[in-house]
């Protein structure tokens, strides 16, 4: 169960990236006819087309979705991501009346899509979704089990993105790819957060000794585990010691000092739960 204050970060996380996701639509994608998937690049076609505001093609497309969604997926998350996607268009409506700011490819590809992915990324971190082609991917796959989430997703995605070609030309299509690598980018870096490290993994005879130096020289624990070698035909262990980037140099060192003859390998760690 999440206390009030894991709410409250969730309803901070999800009103900032819904309003990070309607800024990047409405300033950067729309004034350059920027197709980038999705419900948001449907909505950029239309308005394009027939002067359908951005809001109402967001809501229009995703109200029979979550209807659908509410009576096959957790009801908790349905009525998240409903909330989501009703604050987007909210969101949206007012852009509208946000002075228009001067753009070129480069700063609507890359700031656009930073901004996007960030917002997806927050929007994420809460709990929910915006709606769009990820829940009509889910109900695919619940009709359908033999389709995959993102195979479908894909699917839809580059049929939006191909109604950008057509519409748009070949060029704003490729600006368009471009600026999803950079929101999925972004998108993954908000996911992961900052909280990555390095994982080292030490092979060695004297396991006590290296575990209590280690703990004794840089504060960190260790976990040991039964390892054997193959060449040697000869027990040993391992130990597995999570640790930031700055203190990798200093477990070598007293890897090297401990037990010379150790071999040890790092690795990025990401996602970390827990105390570190």
């Amino acid at each position: 169960m999440y206390g009030y204050k894991d709410e409250i970060k969730r309803l901070v996380y999800l009103i900032a990236g819904v309003a990070l996701m309607a800024a990047a639509t409405d300033m950067f994608f729309d004034p350059f006819s920027l197709v980038t998937g999705g419900v948001t690049g449907v909505a950029v076609i239309l308005r394009s087309l027939w002067g359908v505001p951005l809001w109402l093609t967001n809501t229009v497309l995703n109200v029979p979705l979550f209807i659908w969604a509410y009576f096959v997926f957790d009801r908790r998350f349905v009525v998240r991501s409903a909330s989501a996607a009703l604050l987007l268009s909210v969101f949206l409506y007012l852009m509208e009346f946000m002075p228009d700011i001067e753009n070129d490819a480069v700063t609507v590809v890359v700031f656009g899509g930073l901004i996007y992915g960030v917002g997806i990324g927050l929007v994420l971190r809460s709990g929910a979704t915006t709606g769009g082609t990820d829940l009509a991917a889910g109900i695919v796959n619940r009709l359908r089990p033999d389709i995959g989430i993102a195979p479908a997703m894909l699917c839809m995605d580059v049929a939006v993105i191909v109604s950008g070609f057509a519409v748009f030309g070949e060029v704003r299509a490729m600006y368009g790819i471009m600026a999803v690598a950079v929101t999925t980018r972004a998108m993954d870096f908000v996911m992961e957060g900052l909280n990555f490290a390095k994982a080292a993994f030490i092979i060695c005879d004297n396991a006590p000794a290296l575990g209590k130096a280690v703990m004794e020289g840089i504060d960190r624990g260790a976990t040991v585990i039964p390892a054997g070698g193959m060449y040697s035909g000869r027990d040993k262990k391992m130990l597995v010691v999570a640790a930031s980037r700055k203190e990798i140099p200093a477990l070598k060192r007293i890897t090297a000092e401990v037990e010379p003859g150790a071999f040890m390998f790092v690795t990025d760690i990401r996602e970390i739960l827990g105390n570190f």
